[in-house]
């Protein structure tokens, strides 16, 4: 995912999962932060998969994208971001990642 200087937009996870995610929880870590996320839509399940989109509750920026505050500022340059699903008191972290490029 690239985040333009002057953007302001949310970050999006198109989950695919072993397992429900009716009632659990989710996150994106950068870096040491978690940030919540939503999911959108129902679960739709395929098989042994669950397939659902997540999204950041709160909006990203880029370098230009506005003064200190909401959206939320990445530093310039890449970060990993890492989803995390909560099932329960059971924390299951993605086996995938998202690249975030801020410009």
């Amino acid at each position: 995912m690239n985040i333009d200087d002057d953007a302001r937009l949310y970050i999006y996870w198109d989950a695919v999962l072993t397992f429900n995610p009716a009632g659990s929880t989710v996150e994106l870590k950068i870096g040491l932060t978690k940030y919540p996320m939503t999911w959108q839509g129902s679960p739709v399940g395929s098989g042994d998969s669950w397939k659902q989109t997540a999204r950041t509750d709160s909006m990203f920026r880029g370098s230009l994208g506005g003064s200190t505050g909401s959206p939320v500022a990445l530093t310039v340059g890449r970060h990993i971001g890492e989803p995390i699903v909560t099932v329960g008191s059971q924390v299951v972290p993605s086996s995938t990642s998202i690249p975030i490029d801020v410009r």
